[in-house]
Formats: C-alpha cells, structure tokens, sequence
C-alpha cells in the first residue's frame, strides 16, 4: 500500500507499484502528499524548466566532446539530452538575436569594385542580403552537409538519418561559435573583432574532424582527410548559396546606377 509520508510504493494515481521516482503505467512522478518547501520549490522549477537539466548536459557534451552527443543518439540514449534539432534551433535563434543586438553584427560586405558614389549604399544593401538570407539558406544546406557526411561514412552503415542527426549537432555548435564571435560586434577595436572571426573558421574546421572522428569512430587519418573534404565542399556550397544572394544585388544596383 502507499503511505501517506515518506516515500510511496503504490502510484497514487493508478496504484501500479512503483519500482522507481516515476509510474510505469501511466507515468506519474512518486510525490509526497505533504510536501516540503525544498521539494515544492523542485517541482516548481522543474515545470517551469522542463528540460530538466538537459540544456547544460547537451551544450556541455556539445562543445567539450565534438561528436559524442551525436554517438549517443545513435546508441539510443536520448532521454538525458535534447533533440538536435532543438539545439540546432536555438543557438541559430541565438546567434540570428546576437548578431541584430549587435553595433557590428553578423557578415560585413565591402565592395572594392563599386563606383565610389555608390559604394557606400550598395555594401549597405550587400550585407542586409547577405546577413536575411543566406542563414536562412542553413536549412536547407544542413540536409547537403549530412548527404555529404552519409557520402564519407558510407562504410558505417548508418541510415541518413543518423547523418542528420550529426549535421544539426555539429551546426548547432557552429551557431554557438558564432553568437560567441558576434558579441565581438561590441568590441569596437576591429583588428580584434576580425581575431574572432579568424578563430571561428578555424573551430569551424577543427570541430568538424573531432566529431567526425569521435560519432564514426574513424580513425585520425580518415578523421582529417574526409572531414576536411567534406568541409572544403561544404564551404563551396555555402558560398554558391552567397553567389545566389549577392549576385542578384549587384545587377539590382548597377542596374539602377
């Protein structure tokens, strides 16, 4: 029978006998009838943050062990963490926040070739283009890069997918990369803030290779040579996708010059 203080062994809701802190028929938590303040307060928070914990065990295991957050979703161990596409969601969400807060946000277009007079409004229209639409472009190069990815780990016989899985974790990593180097959009010293954007592209890359690595469990060599193929295709793509931004900007303008 269940008690009416300390802990419960029958489920208070369908009398299914508990054998840990949740029901196994219907799923309720094993709660006290009378409460303490500490464990009020628990339960508050954890309704009000329901994820329980597994935003800092996801961004932790994202950023300190590239590839291992993917590894465990392919072994089935899910409930702990979030979804990829939750984080891919809410650090692109993050930097797209970042970069509009920011004096010097996001990319920033110079045009060497533009007539002088109106330079100045065509870099201006460049990166307004460029920094609307080519994120928006992620989601639809994220498929590509997990089809790439499905390409250099064909041996692995894992479905594409799993694929998907590894290219939204390792794209979540890199929009948090970037909202980190976006707040350099306050540091009003511009040899630094283009320091930040060097050292993006270069975790960028070397990101890629230890997730690569660790999720396929590929070795070093394989590592480097297929991550970096894929990274330097990746990289094609993405500027094809600024190609298909800018250009039409550039006949726009010189069209009305």
């Amino acid at each position: 029978m269940s008690t009416t203080s300390g802990n419960p062994t029958e489920c208070r809701n369908c009398g299914t006998r508990l054998v840990g802190a949740f029901c196994a028929h219907c799923g309720q938590k094993a709660v006290h009838l009378n409460p303490s303040l500490h464990e009020f307060l628990q339960d508050l928070f954890q309704e009000l943050v329901p994820v329980d914990g597994r935003i800092l065990q996801s961004v932790r295991l994202l950023l300190k062990k590239p590839g291992l957050l993917s590894r465990e979703y392919f072994a089935g161990r899910r409930a702990r963490y979030m979804s990829p596409i939750l984080l891919y969601l809410a650090f692109s969400l993050l930097y797209f926040a970042i970069s509009a807060l920011a004096p010097i946000g996001g990319w920033q277009v110079s045009c060497t070739s533009c007539v002088p007079e109106r330079r100045a409004i065509v870099e201006l229209h460049l990166t307004e283009a460029i920094n609307v639409w080519v994120p928006r472009t992620f989601f639809i190069l994220v498929p590509l890069f997990a089809t790439l990815i499905a390409l250099a780990a064909r041996r692995s016989s894992r479905n594409y997918p799993q694929h998907l899985y590894f290219a939204m974790h390792v794209h979540a990593a890199w929009f948090l990369a970037a909202s980190i180097a976006a707040l350099s959009g306050f540091i009003p010293y511009a040899p630094l803030r283009r320091g930040f954007s060097a050292a993006l592209v270069t975790y960028a890359g070397i990101y890629l290779i230890l997730a690569f690595r660790r999720a396929y469990d590929a070795t070093w060599r394989a590592a480097i040579v297929r991550g970096s193929l894929v990274g330097f295709t990746y990289f094609l793509l993405t500027i094809a996708a600024v190609a298909i931004v800018v250009v039409p900007v550039l006949l726009r303008e010189s069209g009305g010059g």
